[in-house]
């Protein structure tokens, strides 16, 4: 017998020994262990110590949902990281025109105001590397 397969005849002999009521434990651990002196030893033991519920029980269960989630979401990212590393790139844009704005206010006073967020907006728009701005 396998040391997995001895341990999952111990938590199944201890959570049978913690259903019965604890006047009929010994009795019960008697024909469950049928003479085999380590399991009873080792249920003794777990019973001694008082240990709740099943070796194998929510915090194991608990444990292992929190690993397979984590590594669910780390297989997610890699993925999606993937995805977004390998899509193609969209054209560089290499050249720009900036339109004239158009004062539509009856006011010809402020005609300059039009005319400097065009001229601004070239100014810094040139400073931009690989881009050609011109005036339209």
């Amino acid at each position: 017998m396998t040391t997995t397969q001895r341990w999952q005849e111990i938590d199944r002999v201890f959570a049978a020994a913690l259903d019965c009521e604890p006047a009929r434990r010994a009795a019960f651990l008697d024909e469950a262990c049928a003479g085999d002196e380590l399991l009873r030893k080792e249920v003794d033991s777990l019973l001694a110590n008082d240990l709740p519920g099943s070796l194998v029980g929510d915090a194991a269960v608990q444990e292992a949902t929190r690993l397979l989630i984590a590594l669910v979401v780390l297989v997610a990212s890699a993925v999606g990281l993937g995805v977004y590393l390998s899509a193609p790139n969209a054209e560089a844009i290499d050249s720009i025109a900036v339109l004239p704005f158009q004062n539509k206010t009856t006011e010809t006073d402020t005609e300059y105001l039009s005319e400097g967020l065009a001229e601004s907006l070239v100014y810094r728009l040139s400073k931009l590397p690989n881009l050609n701005v011109t005036l339209g």
